[in-house]
């Protein structure tokens, strides 16, 4: 039987999370300031407002715009109220006509910034946020607003700065904190982009949200400890995401603890679709568990997900292979040599698994091209002549285990097949001397005393045949072969 390849490619998931934005508008629609004595519907528009009658308020100071179409105070609480009632859409005009009588006003740009990002006018809103800062560079909550706007427009490096003014200003916002994870890691500069989700979530420790980011940012850079603690603060303030027990189930594993792996994959298995390398590492821990047809259908799964992933191929030939399961074996072996035809660990496997499925010519057709690219492979040229031989290409096989001898004089399997060819040829003593030759070079060979017990045979020596017969299954019990051969043996010597 020749030996397969069994190099395990053990690759963990790298799957992040994305940090998610907060990208709401930072702070409530503020009132216009105190407006002049003068200016009486609107005094009465916020004493209606403030006595609850809002709706009451913004009928009124229609009335009023419409009496005088150049009333700034007037065009700004209109615009407040009808933010404050759920009407963005409608606040807009309003507001953007109190900008054009009140182009020095605060609390007007600030209303008509969040009117912009209430109606998606993502630009606009850009622009009457950097106004606001422009007018009061303190203002964090514009900042942040501005680093949301960037960061949505892929711009994370304009976010970058505004989101690292917001925290300068504030360093409690644990939204801006994490919101500034989020662009760091578009930049990907993955510690600085940990160091401010996990600050986020320090701030906010019953965020889960939060929590996740952090323990994904950590993840990736790999800071397998930092990680776990995060991600399992988010189990803790109820995340569902199963990406996360997915990540704790990887960390557990590059850790080596495989039960408490394998565990935390099987309770999220059925929420894991299309994540190949989840059903990859899945695949790995069965495996080792002793799980080989759980792990068989692990890989199969990923090779749904990518029939032409090297490694789910190579580990899914593998466990055909040990399982007997040789078609299949070949399949898998046959499609990842396909990928890459100078992969020789793919060659090897695949010419492993045609002889175990019965598929001579084909395995030895493998061998002869890796011998083309590597002639100094003995190994492989010792594969191709006992494939031969078993087909009946005598003279090749045997030109191939002298080969071998020109620079391995003392190879016991060589030895055995150039004794083949003289027992078969009849040059018994030539033969005899070969498999003893074989034996010498190695005592445990089970194939050389048995063929040297069958030319003593030959030789009508049945005493020194049966010793070596005897010799072989003191070796190798279970030889069948070997014990039918020592049997007949026995039973014309006692004829």
């Amino acid at each position: 039987m020749i030996t397969c390849n069994k190099n395990w490619l053990k690759r963990l998931s790298t799957t992040l999370v994305a940090g998610l934005l907060i990208a709401s508008a930072a702070w409530a629609q503020n009132p216009p300031i105190a407006v002049p004595a003068s200016n009486a519907q609107v005094i009465s528009a916020a004493n209606l407002y403030n006595d609850g009658k809002t709706d009451e308020a913004i009928a009124l100071l229609q009335q009023t715009v419409q009496a005088d179409p150049n009333n700034g105070d007037a065009y700004s609480w209109l615009g407040f109220l009808l933010l404050r009632s759920g009407k963005p859409s409608d606040a807009v005009a309003p507001l953007e006509k109190a900008q054009e009588l009140k182009p020095n006003d605060l609390e007007v740009q600030v209303n008509l910034g969040n009117a912009y990002l209430s109606t998606g006018a993502n630009a606009k809103a850009l622009s009457a946020y950097n106004k606001v800062v422009a007018m009061k560079p303190e203002m964090e909550e514009a900042w942040y607003n501005i680093g949301n706007l960037h960061l949505q427009a892929g711009a994370a490096g304009h976010a970058i700065v505004a989101l690292e003014k917001a925290v300068s200003l504030n360093a409690g916002d644990a939204f801006a904190w994490n919101n500034l994870g989020a662009a760091y890691g578009k930049q990907g500069e993955k510690a600085k982009s940990a160091a401010a989700y996990g600050k986020a979530s320090d701030l906010k420790a019953d965020n889960s949200l939060f929590a996740r980011n952090a323990g994904f940012a950590y993840y990736v850079i790999p800071s397998d400890d930092r990680a776990f603690d995060y991600l399992s603060r988010a189990l803790g303030a109820g995340d569902t995401d199963a990406r996360t027990k997915a990540a704790l189930a990887d960390i557990h594993l590059r850790k080596g603890r495989k039960a408490e792996a394998l565990a935390l994959m099987k309770q999220v298995e059925g929420l894991m679709g299309d994540d190949k390398a989840f059903w990859y590492n899945r695949g790995i821990l069965q495996t080792e568990s002793g799980d080989e047809e759980g792990a068989i259908a692990s890989y199969e799964r990923a090779l749904q997900i990518d029939a032409n992933d090297a490694a789910t191929l190579n580990n899914l030939g593998l466990l055909y292979y040990g399982e007997k399961n040789y078609a299949e074996s070949v399949r898998c072996f046959s499609n990842l040599y396909n990928l890459n035809k100078q992969n020789r660990g793919a060659q090897m496997n695949l010419a492993a698994a045609y002889l175990a499925n019965g598929q001579l010519r084909q395995a030895a057709d493998l061998w002869k091209e890796l011998l083309r690219a590597q002639p100094n492979r003995n190994d492989v040229r010792l594969d191709l002549a006992t494939a031969q031989w078993q087909l009946g290409e005598y003279e090749n096989a045997r030109y191939h285990f002298a080969y071998v001898l020109k620079s391995d004089a003392t190879n016991a399997r060589a030895l055995n097949g150039v004794g083949m060819w003289y027992h078969r040829n009849a040059q018994f003593s030539e033969a005899a001397e070969r498999f003893r030759g074989a034996i010498k070079s190695n005592p445990n060979f089970v194939p050389a005393y048995n063929n040297l017990g069958i030319v003593y045979e030959k030789m009508n020596k049945p005493a020194e045949a049966i010793k070596l017969f005897e010799k072989a299954l003191s070796i190798d019990p279970n030889n069948a072969e070997v014990r039918r051969n020592l049997e007949r043996v026995r039973s014309q010597a006692k004829g």
